[in-house]
């Protein structure tokens, strides 16, 4: 038997969402980073839950994790963990840009993402932990948003994540991030416009590429799509995301499993793409 104790009172206890709270009455996303993986996985988006976390590590620049508010009227999330593949400060809006990119450029291979896309892979950043269950399932939600949304569907610039889980039970390695009923991976090509459009949104306005025509030299032109007018056009920069969606696997009460989130660029290291981990929602 397992008791999770946690403080609600303390000023400590909820000092990550005062602070990324400051803008609340601001309708733009807000993202803040400066805090360590350890916080951004225990505290925010575990948050008190019944879970035994330990050997928690991070790969990549600082920049490229944090955390996030005012998210409900955009992403649909209010409050968590966002993870890029570039410095996060580029992800509240307005969407003003067509190529939204603060990334390194830094090759950075990984058989992981190698298996669910081909391409070198650039700017990963990766969060790895072990944790106990006390109950039978896991999940959490999230939400995927690219740059390279519409422009770049079908192209060599497949932007990937994965949320990779082993241990008892599990054959090998899963991926968790998949297209709800199938394994398939939620990348750029598989989630969009065009394919299983019934989990994207459009989020670009009509001053953006729209895939109307004028689409780059060399690159096949994927099919046009309305312009966006809602109101994650004024708040979010990225082009385009998904609905949000849930990450779930079985696993055995009081065992320990490995997870690893990861996310990269494909083909390039620009055009940034991000994941949207929801507060308190590894669960």
């Amino acid at each position: 038997m397992f008791l999770s104790i946690r403080c609600e009172t303390c000023p400590e206890a909820n000092a990550w969402l005062k602070q990324v709270t400051g803008l609340a009455d601001q309708s733009l996303l807000g993202v803040e980073d400066g805090f360590s993986a350890q916080h951004l996985i225990e505290d925010v988006l575990v948050g008190g839950g019944c879970f035994q976390i330990s050997d928690l590590t991070y790969s990549g620049q600082s920049s490229q994790i944090g955390t996030f508010s005012n998210g409900l009227t955009n992403i649909g999330f209010n409050s968590g963990v966002i993870v890029a593949t570039g410095n996060i400060s580029i992800a509240p809006g307005p969407n003003d840009l067509n190529g939204a990119a603060f990334g390194f450029g830094i090759n950075t291979p990984d058989a992981d993402l190698a298996s669910l896309t081909t391409g070198n892979t650039f700017d990963m950043a990766n969060i790895e932990f072990d944790f106990v269950p006390t109950q039978s399932q896991v999940s959490f939600e999230f939400v995927f948003a690219s740059e390279e949304y519409c422009e770049f569907v079908n192209t060599k610039f497949n932007d990937v994540f994965g949320f990779f889980i082993s241990g008892p039970g599990i054959v090998g390695t899963q991926n968790l991030a998949v297209i709800p009923t199938t394994s398939i991976p939620i990348t750029i090509n598989n989630v969009n416009h065009m394919v299983n459009g019934g989990l994207y949104t459009h989020n670009t306005p009509a001053s953006g590429n729209n895939c109307q025509g004028g689409n780059l030299p060399g690159i096949p032109p994927p099919s046009p799509v309305p312009a966006a007018t809602g109101p994650a056009v004024n708040e979010l920069q990225y082009d385009g995301f998904t609905k949000k969606m849930i990450a779930l696997a079985n696993v055995i009460p009081c065992q320990k499993y490995h997870i690893k989130l990861k996310i990269a660029d494909v083909a390039d290291g620009v055009w940034d793409s991000a994941v949207f981990l929801r507060a308190n929602s590894f669960n």
